[in-house]
């Protein structure tokens, strides 16, 4: 998807299939204003861009299990995992080998998919950042 595509429509029609594609397995259950979102193919190039950024860089990560092979570095922040059980993006087994890897962390699997405009996820999300709001108010 260059910027200089030639075909804009199709470059259009690409992303927005992209980013309808990523709709449809971030939420456990059918969220179809979600999909329908990407019906703007503008909005749509904008997440495939970024996404596809991030993937052709490898999210600028050395291999695969770099976060886990660098714990040493971050060990000492305290940290709350929240994890959707049914996430086909990032699958609970992450968040796993994360909380394997991090063990004083607090692994919070949720009744959820990837997004955190779940109301199950949503929730557990703040309820984290309450958490941290507390510490840091004393």
């Amino acid at each position: 998807m260059r910027p200089d595509n030639p075909n804009r429509a199709e470059m259009l029609a690409a992303a927005s299939a992209w980013a309808k594609w990523e709709s449809h397995i971030i939420h456990l259950v059918h969220n179809q204003e979600a999909v329908d979102e990407y019906n703007d193919g503008e909005a749509a190039l904008a997440i495939a861009r970024i996404e596809n950024h991030y993937f052709t860089h490898r999210c600028w990560l050395d291999n695969e299990r770099a976060l886990l092979q660098n714990m040493d570095k971050i060990r000492h922040i305290p940290t709350i995992i929240v994890q959707g059980r049914y996430d086909l993006c990032t699958p609970t087994r992450s968040a796993w080998d994360l909380k394997q890897a991090l063990p004083q962390a607090d692994l919070r699997i949720i009744q959820g998919g990837h997004s955190s405009f779940e109301p199950a996820l949503s929730a557990a999300l703040v309820q984290a950042a309450d958490k941290f709001a507390e510490r840091l108010a004393k």
